[in-house]
């Protein structure tokens, strides 16, 4: 018997002693770890968002206005384009040249109407800085919608609509349209599969 407990009290003690040893080198290894100085670059690196300068040639369909007490949104549908919705915001303090012409646009500058139903043809050029482009793809009627979302103050949002649900070919014709290289438009879609 006295044998078998000087076997176990071994056995313990050599756990112990690893259990320590380890803790001692595992501490003195992140402390030499974290002393390290590493190499930073002179700026600051970001993530910056692509811009596009939107050449709008468009024949408006319908226009529904939406005033809230600070700002006017404004939701156009189109035909005849890639582009069949875009949502433009404008505020209700002095208008910018930017936003003025496009208010004198879609018909907004002396109106106080609710919604335009007719064909009117614009055309706006607008510089755009890109947020996000959401894909949607429907199957059944072989066509993609994508809705891509801006850091705009005017223009926040539009929709792109494509006749094809194979993805590089979308989305060599999203950066066809928009001007963009492949890499850039691949970092900004998110794709959704309609069922």
């Amino acid at each position: 018997m006295p044998r078998f407990k000087v076997r176990y009290l071994l056995v313990i003690l050599t756990l112990v002693m690893i259990g320590i040893a380890f803790w001692l080198f595992s501490g003195v290894t992140t402390k030499q770890l974290l002393r390290r100085s590493y190499g930073t670059v002179d700026q600051l690196e970001a993530d910056t968002r692509p811009q596009v300068d939107l050449k709008l040639n468009l024949t408006v369909v319908a226009t529904e206005i939406d005033k809230e007490p600070s700002f006017t949104q404004v939701e156009v549908k189109t035909e005849s384009s890639n582009y069949k919705k875009l949502e433009f915001e404008f505020s209700h303090q002095a208008l910018t040249p930017e936003e003025a012409i496009i208010a004198q646009e879609l018909g907004l500058a002396n109106s106080s109407a609710k919604k335009f139903n007719g064909k009117k043809q614009i055309l706006i050029e607008l510089p755009v800085i890109l947020r996000v482009m959401k894909a949607e793809i429907d199957r059944a009627n072989n066509l993609t919608e994508i809705e891509v979302s801006t850091t705009n103050s005017i223009l926040t949002k539009f929709n792109l609509e494509f006749n094809s649900i194979d993805i590089d070919q979308v989305e060599a014709m999203i950066a066809q349209e928009l001007g963009l290289s492949l890499a850039e438009v691949k970092k900004l879609i998110r794709y959704r599969i309609k069922k």
